[in-house]
């Protein structure tokens, strides 16, 4: 077992090697990745539309082993997603620099990105307020529901009032995330996902207070006119 741990991890690191000097050679970013299990599957490339919604899909490639790699050019980090044949879902990530990402085929969502701040602070935030926020809304939901079926309007009212502390708890947790790493590209991704929550005064707000650099990125332009825009939906 050891003896085949040590000839994975020599093949893992004689990919990384030869994608690495030919995206040097080309002047381009790579993610370099791996599958555990499959060795016959093809894996796509999605970008995200960062405000418009949607995805498209941009390349694909057929597994070399139990690996795979994309080039593409790379001016600042963007949202990209992954997918492959044999698994649901897509698999959301920030492609910020030459990335080695770690695909699980049997949950795309527990899937990781190696040595990566932004993603890995992405991740952190997502697995812990945002799961715990979503399961309590979807409790209190659902509470509303039954208040509702069974006539019970000051039950309603009270569950109402939870679902609304709540909301406000959230926004709390974000705009705190967003102040700690304002200097980080963060920052600008967490409130790409939820400025509509915080609207558009505190949006801009927080926009004002990112760093200086960033503030000169495409991203941040981009979303600034978005939310300017008066013809936008965002609440005040």
């Amino acid at each position: 077992m050891k003896r085949l741990n040590v000839m994975k991890n020599f093949l893992k690191t004689l990919f990384l090697l030869t994608s690495t000097l030919s995206g040097f050679a080309q002047g381009v970013s790579i993610i370099q990745g791996q599958i555990v299990g499959l060795n016959d599957s093809k894996v796509y490339l999605y970008a995200s539309n960062l405000l418009g919604g949607g995805t498209k899909l941009v390349d694909s490639v057929r597994l070399s082993g139990q690996y795979f790699s994309f080039r593409r050019p790379l001016t600042e980090p963007t949202g990209y997603y992954l997918s492959i044949d044999e698994a649901f879902g897509q698999f959301y990530f920030i492609w910020d620099k030459d990335l080695f990402i770690s695909l699980d085929s049997d949950d795309l969502n527990q899937s990781t990105v190696d040595e990566s701040p932004v993603n890995k602070l992405l991740k952190s935030f997502s697995d812990t307020v945002e799961i715990a926020y979503n399961r309590r809304f979807k409790e209190v939901r659902q509470a509303i529901f039954q208040a509702k079926q069974d006539r019970d309007s000051n039950k309603t009212q009270q569950l109402y009032e939870e679902y609304f502390r709540l909301a406000r708890q959230l926004n709390d947790h974000i705009n705190s995330f967003i102040r700690l790493y304002k200097d980080s590209w963060v920052s600008l991704f967490t409130l790409l996902s939820y400025h509509r929550e915080l609207g558009r005064k505190q949006t801009l707000d927080l926009l004002s207070i990112i760093n200086p650099t960033l503030q000169n990125s495409q991203l941040y332009t981009q979303l600034k006119e978005k939310i300017n825009d008066t013809n936008y939906p965002i609440i005040p």
